[in-house]
């Protein structure tokens, strides 16, 4: 703004209640979670199945992790199929993103698998270096066969042959 000989005319600034820019936003999580993204709900066998933890919710028991990978993956056994098991979105963005190993480049193939619900894709995938590498660090971590391979024919012959 301009006085009438063209200077400029500095105002005082008036201060801006702080309790416009105060901004209530609730957090929680909820006592009876939804699965919207797994076939939790679909099966009824998986009743006593835990879901994959949540990212980002700090809270004991739904921390991301290594040990909550293997805790996921042990609960189910060979009668589980493996592209239902692999269909829990919390699942998949923590593959995609692990501190150990990311293997988002590699998961265009699973992706697709599970949209299209195709087992013998899944099973190429899963064959894939990247995967075998995840497969290795939970059995070494436990000492006990790779979770994919358990009760297949290729586990039982190695354990035979050991």
């Amino acid at each position: 703004e301009t006085d009438s000989y063209g200077n400029e005319i500095l105002k005082t600034a008036r201060p801006l209640p702080v309790a416009y820019l105060l901004v209530n936003v609730p957090t929680s999580t909820p006592l009876q979670p939804q699965f919207t993204f797994t076939a939790f709900g679909e099966r009824n066998n998986w009743i006593n199945k835990k879901s994959f933890p949540v990212e980002n919710r700090l809270l004991d028991g739904h921390l991301q992790g290594f040990d909550a990978l293997k805790n996921y993956l042990e609960q189910f056994g060979p009668q589980d199929s493996f592209l239902d098991v692999m269909s829990d979105f919390h699942l998949l963005i923590y593959i995609a993103t692990m501190d150990m190993l990311p293997m988002l480049r590699e998961m265009d193939e699973l992706f697709e698998a599970i949209l299209s619900r195709n087992e013998p894709l899944l099973r190429k995938w899963q064959r894939s270096p990247s995967w075998a590498t995840v497969e290795q660090l939970l059995s070494a971590s436990n000492n006990s066969p790779p979770i994919s391979r358990r009760g297949s024919s290729t586990s039982s012959s190695m354990e035979s042959n050991q």
